[in-house]
């Protein structure tokens, strides 16, 4: 679990380019990949969730409010899913226009702090996502297993 909220929280930290998306999503397809050798379900929905998260950087703007509103994002107050949008290379361009169509709230709403305080809470709803359950019947990985995945220091695609 620790390790899906670092990558969440890696995700976050560098704006991301079409060729960084690519990148992202063959990246992302490795770890889906040997996840998936465990065979525990909860673990493949949490990388799917990843995966799709991780798509949102490959989608044409003009589909994106729908893409993110369908299939495991669409569990997620969208919210929640601003700071990710908003590291597209493109978001200047359109970002005004989704703001309008989505309603998502300015950087600080009536009385709450802003979607930076609120971020956090992403990798919370990870954990409770409905009907996994983590702890039940998960083999013990060898301590040098996580040593084969790296995550790069430097953005996507620059």
């Amino acid at each position: 679990m620790e390790r899906i909220s670092a990558l969440l929280e890696h995700f976050r930290k560098f704006p991301v380019s079409a060729t960084g998306g690519l990148m992202l999503a063959k990246d992302i397809k490795s770890y889906q990949d040997i996840i998936s050798t465990f065979s525990i379900p909860a673990l493949h929905e949490r990388f799917e969730f990843i995966r799709q998260l991780g798509n949102v950087f490959l989608v044409r703007p003009e589909i994106l409010k729908s893409y993110i509103t369908e299939n495991y994002l669409g569990r997620i107050d969208t919210t929640l899913l601003k700071p990710y949008l908003m590291l597209r290379s493109d978001w200047g361009q359109f970002g005004k226009l989704f703001n309008d169509t989505q309603g998502f709230p300015d950087e600080v709403t009536e009385g709450r702090g802003g979607l930076k305080d609120r971020f956090g809470r992403l990798s919370v709803m990870m954990k409770d996502l409905e009907g996994l359950k983590l702890s039940e019947g998960i083999p013990r990985v060898p301590a040098g297993f996580a040593g084969g995945f790296s995550m790069p220091s430097r953005p996507f695609g620059n």
